[in-house]
């Protein structure tokens, strides 16, 4: 029966080759949106462990909120605090959080946005900061100068010595562009422009407060850049951080008004840099997740029709072959043998077509990278064929066409 299956399968090519195509196309928008959902998730994984580098951070207790969607925790922590931080035992550097929305204006006049709804960021120049470093020119001084970060500069037409304008917390700056920054992973689309720490507390910390404090450990810091700690080494750090925190101001809180007491340290917590980085890989897989789960209705209509048109397909077909089918059973063929001979052609359209859809949801995903790439945002994750993508889509190939082939037979 195996063999009269597949013999019949050949000579009926062009007749399941639609059959075969509406597979395929089902196929292709399920792993295509799983691959686009790989990708996403890696490009934004990469920003988070770019941006947050550090072993601990200080923050409100309502945490520290977003780098992907520009957004920062309650603005309560005093710049003096992170100073004080900066000073204590074992602890390299202390970077408050100087940043915001700003608007870019490009050469050609226009408003340099952030392509499909990336943020557009300004930061305050740290020397102490590893995650935006001035690659090429010096930094900015004063507010009339910036700092660009490199596919920033691009896209709004700007080079070293350039003249533009930016707006900030409501006021505009003319402003020299004095060098190029980079940034170690892809920003998807996101513009970012570097102030000057004392512009930057003034438009971004108006009230000499901030939503988070980057905290490095020197054990950190190697020839070939900022390394994690171990798990053990980063809970000793922030443990210390923790302690040396809970001890600042206290009988010396007389001496600076701004620097809070042990009582106002405790609005604040101390959490490791991995618990950080976990959280907001959390907080975009749902994001992710989301677009995810609104790609996959569209595909499961796809395969819902493409259902149709292999049950059609297959009903003609047991209608054309019922005097074949009926001399089978005439010499001795069962019921169940004779139903698998359109089980087994089903089977290898599906196989056919879930494979072929496996392949075509790479090339979708592929043609959407470029598409995205024309509009500024550059996917950087990579994109592969994984072992359970490729699984399911052979499973949900031949599965659809079995199920839509058994229905089909079984009607008849």
């Amino acid at each position: 029966m195996l063999k009269l299956a597949l013999r019949d399968t050949r000579a009926s090519a062009l007749r399941l080759l639609l059959s075969v195509i509406a597979v395929l196309l089902g196929v292709s928008f399920v792993s295509g949106t799983f691959s686009l959902r790989n990708i996403m998730s890696s490009t934004f994984s990469d920003i988070i462990d770019t941006g947050y580098q550090a072993a601990a951070y200080v923050t409100p207790e309502s945490g520290t909120g977003s780098i992907i969607m520009g957004t920062s925790g309650d603005l309560v922590i005093p710049l003096d605090l992170a100073t004080s931080i900066g000073g204590f035992e074992g602890v390299a550097a202390a970077v408050p959080d100087l940043s915001g929305q700003v608007i870019l204006v490009g050469a050609d006049g226009t408003a340099v946005t952030g392509s499909g709804g990336a943020p557009s960021l300004g930061f305050g120049a740290n020397p102490d900061d590893p995650t935006l470093v001035v690659s090429e020119g010096e930094a900015p001084r004063n507010s009339s100068e910036v700092v660009l970060e490199t596919s920033t500069a691009e896209r709004a037409g700007l080079s070293i010595g350039d003249s533009t304008r930016i707006i900030a917390n409501g006021e505009i700056y003319g402003v020299t562009v004095t060098g190029l920054a980079t940034y170690s992973a892809s920003l998807a689309g996101a513009t970012l422009v570097m102030l000057d720490g004392e512009t930057a507390e003034k438009v971004f910390a108006p009230t000499g407060t901030v939503g988070l404090v980057s905290v490095y450990s020197p054990d950190q810091f190697t020839p070939d850049g900022i390394k994690p700690l171990s798990s053990d080494a980063e809970n000793a750090f922030v443990a210390s951080v923790s302690e040396q925190l809970s001890g600042v101001g206290g009988e010396n809180a007389a001496d600076g008004p701004s620097t809070p007491g042990s009582a106002e340290a405790e609005k604040f917590k101390v959490i490791s840099g991995s618990q950080v980085r976990e959280d907001a890989v959390s907080q975009t897989n749902e994001m992710v997740g989301f677009m995810s789960t609104f790609l996959l209705i569209f595909a499961a209509l796809a395969l819902f029709v493409g259902a149709f048109v292999i049950a059609n397909t297959f009903a003609m077909t047991v209608r054309q072959k019922q005097r074949e089918f009926a001399l089978l059973r005439a010499v001795g063929a069962s019921p169940g043998q004779v139903f698998s001979v359109v089980v087994v052609q089903a089977a290898v359209v599906g196989l056919i077509g879930g494979a072929l859809g496996v392949l075509g949801g790479f090339g979708l995903v592929q043609g959407l990278r470029a598409v995205f790439r024309s509009f500024g945002i550059d996917m950087s994750g990579n994109l592969i064929l994984t072992p359970p993508i490729v699984a399911l889509g052979l499973v949900l190939g031949v599965a659809v066409a079995i199920a839509s082939a058994a229905i089909a037979a079984g009607l008849l």
